[in-house]
This record gives structure tokens, sequence and C-alpha cells, in this order.
């Protein structure tokens, strides 16, 4: 089941957003690994991982990578996604994008559960490296893209995501825990209905980039992170939106409700 397919992407992004709402069950985490490769290597595999305390039905996430250093070479899934009465739709954008969706094949009417283990590799990707990866390079999550599970009653389950970086043995780095950070960071008021405040996140920081994006993924506002409350655009209506924040240690996603 896990093919690439043409279908167009929106319809994609429909697909699941037919199994999202807004009722929120505790949060689910996906993790991209830190991974160290030999000098001489030419191509590396890069897990992502997924703890998910709660049993999902869906799934979508989207990652990206440098395309001057890494080359996609394919996408592999897990056992329980292969073994499962599951369809994996992949579609790659452009050379330094792929989005993913995890939807079940209803026959019967009842849908079956992703049930992980913690920290269970349920993707790798295989990436080839080419001759401008120099020491290091980031794969992360995509931030204009919600990473997002869903539960069997449509349920929204957010995920806490976590980036990873691949570099040569000589030269070790390490990522910030990027869900530790997210806990500090406090976004007020929520409901808001015109200017939200962000506290918490470290002062290194400051002037990046942040995003309000709607529930299918579409940014609705961008700026950047600062001690001055973020204004709420006049013309979003009332509704579920994800603040996102690329911050140093990773991507950050917080829940907002704009209630007028």
């Amino acid at each position: 089941m896990n093919k690439y397919s043409k279908t167009p992407l929106l319809s994609l992004i429909f697909t699941l957003s037919t199994l999202l709402g807004v009722a929120l069950l505790p949060a689910q985490s996906m993790r991209i690994l830190d991974v160290v490769v030999q000098e001489d290597a030419t191509f590396v595999e890069v897990p992502i991982l997924i703890s998910a305390p709660d049993s999902a039905a869906a799934i979508q996430f989207s990652v990206l990578w440098p395309p001057e250093k890494l080359r996609l070479d394919s996408l592999k899934v897990s056992a329980v996604l292969q073994n499962g009465n599951f369809t994996v739709l992949s579609n790659r954008l452009g050379d330094n994008e792929i989005r993913v969706i995890v939807v079940p094949v209803i026959a019967t009417g009842l849908r079956d559960f992703l049930v992980f283990e913690e920290d269970s590799a349920a993707f790798r990707l295989s990436f080839e490296l080419l001759r401008d990866f120099k020491e290091s390079a980031e794969v992360h999550f995509n931030p204009d893209f919600p990473t997002a599970f869903s539960d069997n009653l449509a349920n929204h389950i957010p995920a806490t995501v976590q980036n990873g970086t691949i570099s040569y043995s000589g030269n070790p780095t390490s990522n910030q825990r990027i869900d530790a950070l997210a806990e500090r960071i406090q976004v007020s008021p929520n409901p808001v209905q015109n200017q939200l405040r962000i506290t918490g996140f470290p002062a290194g920081d400051r002037f990046r980039s942040v995003h309000l994006l709607d529930n299918l993924g579409r940014r609705c506002w961008s700026g950047q992170l600062t001690d001055a409350p973020l204004p709420i655009p006049e013309s979003l209506g009332n509704g579920l939106y994800w603040l996102v924040l690329d911050l140093k240690g990773g991507i950050c996603t917080k829940r907002v409700v704009v209630l007028r």
C-alpha cells in the first residue's frame, strides 16, 4: 500500500480533512531522528519516530530538506502500516518536500487503528548525499502543513514535532528538545479576538518567523516573533487555527481559537 500517488495534493488534503474535527485529544509526538553517517557514505536513512498514547485512524505530515545537499530516494513504511488496512498516499513537491497522508481503507464500515509502540520508526526516508552536503543538513517538518492525527471519531489530534539533523561522524550535532520548549511557550488570550500575545520563548528566537494557519494548512497571516502582541486579521472568521513558530530548536505549533 506504500505507493507514490498521482492524486492531486488538494484532493489528498481534502481526504484527510474529512477525518479531522476540532475536538482535541492529548497530543501525539512525531520526531525526525538525528543521524550520524560515515565520511564515505553516499546514502542515509532517516527514521521518523511516532509516540502515540492514543490510537489513531489517520495521519498527515510534510517533510522538507535542503535540495542542494540531499536528494530523496525513497519512502519506506513500517510493518504496522504495510500489514494494516490503510493506504499511504505520498506526493513529492519539487525536489525538497514530500507530503504523506495515511487514511483507512473502509470496506466494511469499520476502521482499523494505528497502534504504535513508543518511538517506533513508522516511516523511513532514504536520501542520497549530494556534492554540496558539508558537515550537516537539517530535515524538518513543514511549518506550513500541520502535522496531525485523527481518531476514528474524526477528533483532531495535534502532533508535537521535533526535527532532525544529518551529520558526518566527525561532526555530530543535536537539536534542542522542542517538546520541552513548547511546554514553556504560552499564547494568550485563547480564545482570542484581536491580538495574541506569545510568552516563554527564548530571547534568541526573537524576530524569527511566525505563521497562522487554518485547519487545511493554508497560511492566513505571517510575521515575526517579538514581545509585542500579534494582530489577528479582521478577515478571519471564528474557528480553530494553528500558530506555527519557526524556532531554532524546531517547529512549535500552538492551537488558537478565534472567537469574536
